[in-house]
């Protein structure tokens, strides 16, 4: 496969990830992050470790700002928050080369509508990742959990060649992917998952394993589920179960025991004192449940118990 030129959209932990093992691979990479992260990564590399080897990468082009960077790319995988993505996306319209995709790697649902009215569906990809990173320092990435290959697909059916060929060229970069047809059923996958551990993880402040090792927090992840496959049943979406019993035992059979050891993103925001995700997540279920007349309580708690916690890491020191 040729060379290509990519843009890293969010050079956080996954963003890094990504971007270390495509330019290890030869491709042309520029990376759009932090400045402190960025000025460790030209005086030293990115510096990989983890679930995936060890190395480093170097000569990438880097940016602390859109206007920073020079296209067109054949490839941005945007890897910001979900709050993040039409501020952080817009800019880049002109930036993707006619025949290049964009490939979004956000946590949670309704993402894909704003990216296909902004680049056109054809060329707007989407992958629901279960590969955990953090950024243990500056200029470094460390690779800490991995479940499944990364799914990669595209909203509409002529973008398919496009998640052929990028499925493709990151399986041979090092990063396990695959291409499908139904993303929306990859996209419930990682949802539920995240619906399940993400926000719980963050108010009790456990890794996730711990949450499936008690009755009590077994019990919580199994409402939350199953109020979240009930709004994906009333949405008529594209599922991989039958029914909810048949996803919670994918969740604790194949999901959660390779995932036990990470900590939760939101855990780790909340730490940062950043925003979190819960309303593309336990927030989203909510919503729509409201809207389709349908009971949501466990959902509806634990989004308000993080929104409380954000609150109260955002508030100054008493």
């Amino acid at each position: 496969m040729r060379t290509a030129r990519i843009l890293i959209a969010g050079a956080g932990a996954l963003g890094s990830l990504y971007g270390a093992f495509l330019r290890r691979a030869g491709h042309d990479v520029t990376l759009l992050g932090r400045r402190p992260h960025l000025e460790a990564i030209r005086e030293r590399g990115l510096r990989f470790d983890g679930v995936f080897g060890e190395g480093v990468a170097s000569d990438f082009a880097l940016a602390d700002s859109p206007g920073g960077v020079d296209g067109p790319f054949d490839l941005i995988v945007l890897a910001v928050k979900a709050y993040d993505i039409e501020s952080a996306a817009r800019p880049l319209v002109t930036q993707l080369a006619r025949d290049g995709a964009l490939l979004a790697l956000q946590n949670g649902l309704g993402h894909l509508e704003v990216l296909s009215e902004l680049f056109g569906g054809a060329r707007v990809l989407a992958a629901p990742v279960l590969i955990g990173a953090t950024i243990p320092e500056p200029g470094r990435v460390s690779v800490t959990v991995y479940a499944k290959p990364v799914k990669i697909g595209s909203p509409s059916p002529a973008g398919l060649p496009l998640a052929r060929s990028s499925a493709v060229r990151l399986a041979a970069a090092g990063i396990p992917s695959e291409p499908t047809d139904r993303l929306l059923a990859s996209l419930w996958e990682k949802m539920l998952y995240n619906v399940a551990l993400n926000a719980l993880g963050a108010v009790l402040r456990v890794r996730y394993g711990a949450l499936g090792e008690r009755a009590e927090t077994r019990e919580i992840m199994d409402a939350l589920i199953d109020e979240g496959f009930a709004v994906a049943r009333a949405e008529d979406a594209d599922l991989l179960w039958s029914d909810a019993a048949a996803c919670r035992r994918h969740f604790y059979e194949s999901l959660l025991p390779p995932t036990a050891a990470h900590r939760s993103s939101m855990l780790q925001d909340i730490e940062r004192r950043r925003p979190t995700e819960i309303a593309a997540l336990n927030g989203y279920v909510v919503r729509r449940a409201a809207a389709l007349g349908i009971a949501a309580p466990r959902n509806l708690v634990v989004t308000g118990l993080v929104r409380a916690t954000e609150a109260r890491a955002e508030a100054p020191p008493r």
